[in-house]
């Protein structure tokens, strides 16, 4: 009799944590929606959250271009989350290649505006707005994008560097 109570003791203990990790995962779960659901107008009002997200994927696709052997182009493919469907949240795949340089940066198709805009696409998985500003400086070997309200993010192609300048205040 000892030995079922004791079964028993442990099978509730199991379903206590069961129970607590489903919570975890659902507080997890709704904070990440959250989070996502405003990805996509990131750049037109924080340009600091997309400069912090654009780190975190230059450092990732770097990661992955050591770990398969340093091509010269990979495959990039991101899970979107998409809350504009009429009220569902869709989840929609994006896979494109990229180019990638000789120190694992990820370089635009073609070195000017529309090549800095599709680079952003890819590396970020969502569109840029109309809106916004996107140039490429040749001098610099950058793509540059401005904000509506006015914070700009530069992503040097030589170096990798990625520079983030918020508005400026008066």
């Amino acid at each position: 009799m000892q030995r079922q109570q004791q079964a028993e003791g442990e099978l509730i203990q199991v379903y206590r944590s069961l129970i607590a990790v489903i919570l975890i995962a659902l507080l997890l779960g709704i904070f990440g929606y959250r989070y996502f659901a405003d990805m996509n107008q990131i750049m037109g009002q924080r340009g600091d959250l997309a400069y912090n997200r654009l780190l975190n994927v230059l450092v990732m696709v770097r990661s992955q271009w050591l770990a398969y052997g340093k091509p010269k182009e990979m495959e990039l493919d991101w899970k979107v989350f998409d809350s504009n469907t009429m009220g569902k949240l869709s989840n929609v795949s994006i896979s494109s290649r990229v180019k990638m340089s000789d120190a694992g940066r990820p370089l635009p198709e073609t070195k000017d505006a529309t090549g800095c805009r599709k680079l952003w696409y890819q590396l970020m998985g969502q569109e840029l707005q109309k809106q916004l500003v996107v140039e490429f400086h040749l001098t610099e070997q950058s793509c540059y994008y401005k904000t509506k309200s006015l914070d700009s993010i530069s992503y040097q192609l030589t170096t990798g560097r990625v520079l983030y300048v918020p508005k400026p205040h008066n």
